[in-house]
């Protein structure tokens, strides 16, 4: 099961660096390969940038 829609991953960049993003379902997160990491909860990612 995924943590957000397919069409809504392929369009998410990080705030931070604009690189694209794939899921952690372990974790409820969106990870950036940079290491940036943004939280989902209830289907909803939290873009503000992570501090």
């Amino acid at each position: 099961m995924s943590l957000i829609s397919s069409e809504l991953l392929e369009i998410l960049r990080c705030t931070v660096c604009k690189e694209s993003l794939t899921e952690n379902e372990a974790d409820s997160m969106l990870d950036c390969p940079n290491g940036h990491r943004y939280e989902v909860s209830d289907g909803i990612p939290n873009m503000l940038p992570p501090e």
